[in-house]
């Protein structure tokens, strides 16, 4: 949302998400500066409406306080906290701070904070949504005995009034189908020349279809109850979202009959091997290295902590391996970086062609 490069991991499950369409999403957002004239009361409902959750002390992200002209808020994306501390209405400063020591760690000029939780609704939204839901339990109350109208009358009165009273709490989550006026998902908030890839095309399906068969149940049991609407959705179909979206596709499999009728413009093969395992043995990876040298082949070393590269880096040069850190491919050299990704080796190798 801040027009930064990034790669965005997600299961079937977060694809099927409904979210808030993106333009409200990024109308939630909360651009600070010093100097600039903001109302608390405002700013405390609307960080409330962005998910936040006041406390006595920010101790975890998405949480804010309020000290008298003092107001700290903890992004989800930043590694401190916030604190602006004002003048009357004006933001006199703004910094991050330690909320272990409560010292300052950096001066800001202007921060945008962005929501806490994928589930915004703005007041309109919510009347909509109440309205929406209200003509679907007419529609299936007709087709109910007058105790079972009642029944699912009581048993939706709750989430009705929590609409109307601009109430959001995690129970509305399973009125996203009323909530939201169109059916959004993650990949609606992939900038238009992004790049979409399915990884096991087939067994997404197939994990879309363990989950439908886990909601199918659930729904069964919840409509002999009368707790839902059986008109109700609680998500997008997978293979809906592939057929709509017009990003530019990958789709990875091991073999192509697992990816079924989806019709590919350009099929390639990808050669690979698997990489053989050095138990710690410097002068093993050294001789490695050395014949991948002389093939010409990239070699990329990972290693799973920012912590550990200087360490790393020694060792290496202990046993003469020259590498180098940075953040692009050298040809015919070794590079290694951090990875935050959990590793289950301290190091992972991999050649690059």
């Amino acid at each position: 949302m801040r027009d930064i490069p990034a790669v965005i991991v997600t299961s079937v499950a977060g694809a099927r998400r409904f979210l808030p369409p993106v333009a409200q999403f990024q109308a939630a957002t909360l651009p600070v500066a010093v100097g600039q004239d903001i109302d608390l009361e405002d700013l405390q409902r609307q960080l409330h409406d962005m998910g936040y959750v006041k406390e006595k002390l920010v101790a975890r992200p998405g949480d804010f306080a309020v000290r008298g002209s003092i107001v700290d808020i903890y992004p989800l994306d930043a590694d401190y906290p916030l604190r602006l501390d004002f003048f009357d209405t004006e933001v006199d400063t703004l910094k991050y701070f330690d909320p272990e020591t409560q010292r300052s760690v950096e001066n800001l000029d202007e921060y945008t904070i962005l929501p806490a939780t994928d589930f915004i609704l703005t007041s309109a939204m919510l009347q909509a949504g109440a309205q929406r839901l209200k003509t679907a339990i007419a529609a299936e109350s007709k087709k109910l005995k007058p105790a079972e109208r009642q029944t699912l009358a009581d048993n939706l009165a709750q989430p009705l009034a929590d609409m109307e009273k601009g109430i959001i709490g995690n129970d509305l989550l399973l009125y996203g189908d009323y909530l939201y006026d169109r059916k959004t998902s993650i990949f609606d908030y992939v900038a238009a020349d992004g790049l979409v890839i399915f990884e096991e095309y087939s067994r997404l399906l197939d994990s879309e279809q363990q989950l439908l068969t886990q909601e199918a149940d659930w729904v069964t049991d919840q409509l002999a109850h009368h707790r839902v609407l059986a008109t109700a959705s609680y998500g997008n179909d997978i293979r809906d979202l592939l057929r709509d979206d017009q990003h530019a596709q990958l789709l990875i499999s091991l073999f192509q009959k697992g990816i079924g009728n989806v019709k590919l413009a350009q099929v390639t093969n990808v050669r690979t091997r698997p990489m053989q395992e050095f138990f710690g043995q410097l002068p093993a990876l050294k001789t490695e290295l050395d014949r991948w040298h002389k093939l010409k082949q990239t070699v990329v070393l990972m290693v799973s902590e920012a912590e550990r590269l200087t360490k790393v880096s020694d060792t290496l040069d202990d046993f003469e391996i020259e590498a180098v850190m940075t953040k692009a491919l050298i040809y015919n050299r070794v590079r290694f970086k951090s990875c935050k990704v959990a590793c289950k080796m301290d190091l992972s190798f991999r050649m690059v062609n």
